[in-house]
């Protein structure tokens, strides 16, 4: 990363086209090796299982919230095709370098879904105990290195691109750690964090292909308002996990 930074002043030299294929396959391998490693978690007990047992990709499919992660790289693609390259060919618009920062920043949100639940393992098991995965399907200490794991791929791959975009994909990882951590807790101030994210995430396209259009400003805007109110509805739904937790 600091390399990055001393080089700032000039793009910085991408990876050949082979890096594109073959690196997102070599971590995805060791992600998925790392949370269906067995290990015995000796810091709490094992929670009671509920149901029947479901598979390990299925579990690991749940942890990162792949439906989410499948929404947000459309979000990603319909900014850039429909806001800032509209008309341009979708060899421009799906470029290597676009993929590589959408592989970024899903990265770094798979990373905050997956601290979440560590954090949330009390609550969730009050609120969504039929879904609960980690500390039952994954043992804690995988699923925080997955974390750490995940944040850190998404930084590093964002900062080849562009120190700025490495800047942001690290607030948000920041801001993701404090939001599981505490911010979630506190009036307000984890609704705004999370609606700040999901803005980031509309704005990131822009940050990158620098276009100057406005348009994007007001989807962003419009992403963060939307985000605040939906969160407020989600805590009304979890006050009883939390009241109890607390």
């Amino acid at each position: 990363f600091t390399y990055v930074l001393k080089h700032s002043a000039k793009p910085f030299p991408l990876p050949g086209r082979a890096f594109f294929w073959r690196a997102p396959c070599i971590f995805a391998g060791a992600f998925v090796l790392l949370l269906m490693m067995p290990a015995p978690d000796s810091a709490s007990a094992p929670l009671p299982a509920e149901g029947p047992p479901e598979g390990a990709w299925r579990q690991l499919s749940r942890l990162v919230r792949l439906p989410n992660l499948l929404i947000m790289a459309l979000c990603l693609g319909l900014v850039r095709a429909c806001l800032l390259l509209p008309g341009a060919p979708w060899q421009q618009v799906l470029s290597p370098e676009f993929g590589l920062l959408a592989l970024a920043a899903l990265s770094v949100a798979a990373g905050g879904y997956i601290i979440n639940d560590y954090y949330d393992v009390k609550i969730d098991a009050i609120n969504r105990p039929g879904r609960l995965v980690v500390g039952r399907g994954v043992n804690r200490r995988h699923a925080m290195l997955a974390h750490v794991l995940l944040s850190g791929v998404g930084v590093g791959l964002s900062g080849m691109l562009a120190p700025r975009l490495g800047l942001v994909n690290l607030g948000s990882a920041l801001l993701l750690w404090g939001y599981s951590a505490r911010f979630k807790r506190v009036a307000l101030v984890g609704n705004v964090t999370i609606a700040t994210l999901t803005g980031a995430l509309v704005l990131l396209p822009e940050l990158h292909a620098r276009t100057g259009q406005q348009a994007v400003w007001v989807y962003a805007l419009a992403a963060f308002l939307l985000t605040v109110v939906r969160e407020i509805v989600k805590d009304v739904e979890d006050m009883r996990g939390d009241a109890a937790h607390d």
